[in-house]
């Protein structure tokens, strides 16, 4: 545990929690008794919850203002594309630069564009260019922040990893450190291929709720709002469930089951027949990508040294937000043409068939490590 998880400022010592875990007296989560894993904790809820404001927003607004699901698409790919980019090239580097520096920077910089956009339309001037010239702007410190900022830190100092039972030398550091230690541990890499895969089905819907809204439950922007509102309680309830759940002993198999489950319920979603049953299907799919996610996480960063974890959390930010925001605008564009409905579909079943695939495979290089 380092000094900045463990509690900079804490009465007791630096490197420990305020109150042992074994001597607490009431059932919280044992980072809850880190004071600056708190703040930190705390400060994103705030940051998110403004950021996801902003986003729900400038999703109904460009759709009010070009009825078009390629507009959409177009929006995505204008964030996610240096979301895609600068994390390769700055997690190495923001492996030596202190992390808080980089929250109080990425955020300071969320802030001045979203008061920006919004000086813009008090004044009547937005247009839709205007949406996807922010958009690639937000996107910078996004790829930074995903970069470093919120990665734990495991095993400070580590030199050597422990994959499937063996210990083995780390990657050495450097550009593309990530992308071969990766490689060699294959195990790594099917764990990244699923979380393209839940991030992909996740931003793909996101994008395309306002379609959804309108053209098959004939919603307005409260219905919208309400939809948005879905995988937020849900992640809300699952992310509290599973910080004081037990560790799994199968990852790999919640991570495949959680996937399937998500998937399914993506795909009953898209038939539901009225708003009410769109909201209670679409947090059930919430749940269990939640699920997926959080293990998924999680298991990438047990089997990453730390002198890598920047690297690899790069790796992981392309994977999240950058290749699957490009496959979400993909699937906004190609929904102009076969529609909505179509795509999620289309995308859950490729997305359940590459979980099943992986989970198998991520499963044997982990219980049969290559030497």
């Amino acid at each position: 545990m380092t000094e900045e998880q463990a509690g900079v400022g804490c009465r007791s010592e630096p490197g420990r929690p305020a109150q042992p875990p074994g001597r607490r007296t009431h059932r919280l989560p044992p980072a809850l008794y880190f004071p600056m894993f708190v703040r930190l904790w705390a400060g994103s809820i705030v940051s998110n919850v403004g950021t996801q404001m902003s986003n729900v927003a400038k999703l109904w607004v460009l759709y009010v203002l070009t009825h078009s699901a390629l507009a959409l698409g177009v929006e995505g790919l204008c964030f996610s594309v240096p979301i895609m980019v600068l994390p390769l090239l700055a997690g190495p580097v923001c492996d030596r630069v202190d992390r808080r520096t980089i929250v109080k920077i990425t955020t300071a910089a969320e802030a001045a564009e979203a008061g920006a956009l919004a000086a813009i339309y008090a004044a009547g001037a937005l247009h839709p260019w205007v949406i996807y010239l922010t958009a690639g702007i937000r996107g910078g410190p996004a790829g930074l922040r995903h970069s470093r900022a919120h990665r734990p830190v495991l095993s400070p100092g580590a030199r050597r990893v422990r994959l499937g039972g063996i210990t083995r030398d780390a990657a050495p550091t450097g550009l593309t450190s990530g992308l071969r230690f990766a490689w060699r541990h294959r195990g790594l890499l099917h764990l990244e291929v699923i979380l393209l895969a839940a991030s992909t089905l996740i931003l793909g819907t996101e994008t395309l709720l306002p379609v959804m809204d309108q053209t098959l439950w004939h919603g307005g922007a409260a219905d919208y709002g309400l939809l948005r509102m879905a995988p937020g309680i849900a992640a809300v309830l699952m992310g509290g469930a599973l910080a004081v759940a037990r560790t799994v002993r199968s990852p790999g198999r919640v991570i495949t089951l959680s996937m399937l489950g998500a998937c399914g319920g993506l795909i009953a979603f898209t038939q539901a027949p009225d708003l009410a049953v769109a909201f209670a299907l679409l947090g059930l799919a919430s749940l269990a990508i939640t699920s997926a996610q959080v293990h998924l996480v999680t298991r990438i960063q047990q089997v990453t040294p730390d002198h890598l974890r920047g690297a690899i959390s790069g790796l992981s930010a392309i994977a999240q937000s950058g290749l699957a925001g490009v496959a979400a605008a993909c699937m906004a564009l190609t929904a102009a043409s076969f529609g909505a409905r179509t795509i999620i579909i289309a995308v859950a079943a490729g997305a359940a068939l590459v979980s099943l695939r992986s989970g198998r495979r991520a499963s044997e290089r982990q219980s049969h490590p290559a030497s």
